[in-house]
């Protein structure tokens, strides 16, 4: 989907809905350009009272602070998942694409306690931490033991 620059930031600054798995659904997706709602900010203006002004941009502001961003919005490590929401692009934490070719989390803090224990064996001192972090996964697989 292309969108302007403008319209880019304006969605970002909508409303959105989080997902369980932490994804983004904004709901500006859902709205037509024309009637998404301009920011609200703080601005350095007071009331008689001292309070700090924080009111809805009008739309000259908003667009002064829109050419402020990078031109380069579309870059997903600049927004996240949002970004990559609005855009209709698949957001990639980091690591990109190696993220799903590592085994998985289990696997890996499996072959860590592997390792430090046959290590810690062959008599080498790996510190309190490292063994008591063996000494936890050790407790675990006694009390239970698979079937």
């Amino acid at each position: 989907m292309a969108i302007s620059k403008y319209e880019f930031y304006l969605r970002m600054d909508n409303e959105v809905v989080i997902k369980p798995d932490g994804t983004y659904t904004p709901i500006a997706d859902q709205v037509p350009a024309a009637d998404l709602v301009l920011p609200t900010r703080a601005f350095q203006e007071f009331d008689a009272d001292g309070n700090q002004a924080v009111r809805q941009m009008t739309k000259a502001e908003f667009t002064a602070w829109v050419a402020t961003q990078p031109d380069d919005f579309t870059d997903e490590n600049m927004h996240g998942a949002k970004s990559c929401s609005i855009l209709g692009t698949v957001f990639h934490p980091l690591g990109h694409e190696r993220i799903g070719e590592y085994p998985d989390t289990k696997d890996q803090l499996d072959g860590i306690y592997k390792a430090l224990k046959e290590i810690s064996a062959s008599g080498v001192s790996l510190g309190s931490d490292a063994d008591a972090y063996i000494a936890s996964i050790d407790k675990v697989k006694t009390d239970f033991p698979k079937a």
